[in-house]
């Protein structure tokens, strides 16, 4: 009787109906990504889909190092008034590299038209655009996390969506299948995410004069969150290169149609697993960061969220790796088939990386960076030694990702363990959350 008045709590608590409401709006976003694939695939071929993938996906690891990674300290503050100084530093930050980053690209133009880029057909130029806008992106999510201002994330997940597939569908139509006409309407639908998220966000509310009292320096404030820039960054740019690993080796290993199978079964059936992985993540991060405030506990709390999570990703996990392959097919035709193989062998994969949440979040509030790098240059060194090792033994794309699998499951499992170790060493000081 204990145990149901419990889960009854859970299920009317403030923390789940916070994720209810970010998960809706993913949820929304990708019902539409699902509704337009048909169309899309059929307009475009998997070898320009995958050379549009690959220039995202290098837009989106850089975007760690655009913002040092201090986005993630916005939600870390104990004051919003230092929140503001952190979001106007991040975006200080990018602009300064993004900068950096075109200037490079005009002195190296040479070196960049290498067989590798020639594939990308000059679009390549869309990058440092792309990464100024992940930048801000992130930054103003992190603020509205804060801010606990779930509903505008939610709708922002879905607007977003909405003019980036229809940009593609109208201008795959008109002119065919193209990586121009793939990035366009990608550029579209991020700058009305970005859009959306500037005009409804309260991060440009005027601060009230209390809180100007006694603030903290942009300098200050850089050196008590530098474990972010030091720690974190790299975490990141390490976890993104990771996940976007096959990407880069089926686009030179194999051919850009290989990447394109893998991002197309990525975006729209691994898309929903992630989107309840961010959701999470979220809200989690910031009910992890007031609990430690406050003095509470984490160890209970990691408990009944982790068990959540598998409770809630356990069954379409299995779901995909059952039905993926010929469900791909008959959504998306015949030529996507390898795609939904692709899935069926990912999808153990992405229960682990769920299962693993709410323990990534607690070692991020309890400022555990440093291991959480070491955990994940372990991870990338043993990603990159096992595709390497499958293709030359076996020389398939199936192969590479069977031993991407496995590594991510031992690597997840090592952060649940390690989690449940140290949740409860966490402790409010006075200059910032900090581990004893």
């Amino acid at each position: 009787m204990k145990k149901l008045t419990n889960f009854k709590k859970m299920i009317k608590s403030k923390l789940l109906r916070q994720i209810l409401t970010l998960f809706s709006g993913k949820a929304a976003a990708q019902i539409v990504l699902l509704g337009s694939a048909p169309i899309i695939t059929r307009l475009f071929e998997p070898s320009d889909y995958g050379a549009a993938a690959l220039l995202i996906a290098i837009a989106q690891i850089a975007t760690p190092v655009a913002t040092l990674s201090y986005s993630t300290a916005v939600q870390l503050t104990n004051r919003d008034i230092d929140a503001r100084k952190l979001v106007a530093l991040v975006l200080m930050t990018a602009c300064l590299f993004v900068s950096i980053m075109t200037l490079l690209m005009l002195l190296l133009n040479n070196l960049i038209h290498s067989e590798f880029m020639r594939q990308f057909g000059g679009w390549e130029w869309f990058i440092p655009l792309m990464l100024l806008l992940y930048s801000i992106e992130t930054v103003i999510s992190s603020w509205n996390t804060r801010m606990k201002q779930f509903k505008i994330q939610a709708t922002t997940y879905v607007t977003g969506n909405v003019v980036g597939a229809g940009s593609r569908i109208l201008l795959g139509w008109a002119g065919g299948s193209s990586v121009g006409a793939l990035m366009v309407g990608y550029l579209l639908g991020t700058v009305t995410r970005v859009t959306y998220l500037i005009r409804r966000s309260s991060i440009f509310s005027p601060s009230s004069p209390q809180e100007r009292v006694n603030q903290s320096t942009f300098k200050q404030l850089a050196v008590q969150y530098r474990d972010f820039p030091q720690y974190a960054m790299p975490t990141a740019i390490l976890q993104m290169a990771s996940k976007k690993l096959p990407l880069f080796f089926f686009g030179s290993l194999f051919s850009p149609a290989a990447a394109g199978f893998y991002a197309m079964s990525e975006r729209l059936f691994l898309g929903p697993l992630n989107l309840l992985q961010t959701s999470i993540r979220a809200v989690y991060t910031q009910h992890t960061a007031d609990a430690v405030k406050k003095g509470r506990k984490v160890t209970p709390i990691l408990a009944k969220a982790t068990f959540f999570t598998a409770g809630v990703t356990l069954v379409p996990a299995l779901l995909l790796h059952s039905y993926g392959e010929p469900g791909l097919t008959w959504l998306l035709t015949e030529k996507w088939s390898t795609a939904g193989t692709f899935l069926e062998i990912m999808s153990p994969m992405f229960f682990f990386s769920s299962l693993a949440i709410p323990a990534n979040a607690v070692m991020v509030v309890c400022r555990r960076q440093s291991q959480i790098l070491t955990i994940q240059i372990g991870t990338s060194v043993a990603l990159v030694a096992g595709v390497l090792i499958a293709y030359s033994f076996w020389g398939t794309a199936e192969a590479a990702l069977h031993s991407m699998v496995i590594v991510y499951a031992i690597r997840h499992l090592h952060v649940i363990i390690l989690a449940f170790s140290i949740c409860d060493q966490c402790r409010r000081m006075d200059t910032g959350m900090e581990s004893v």
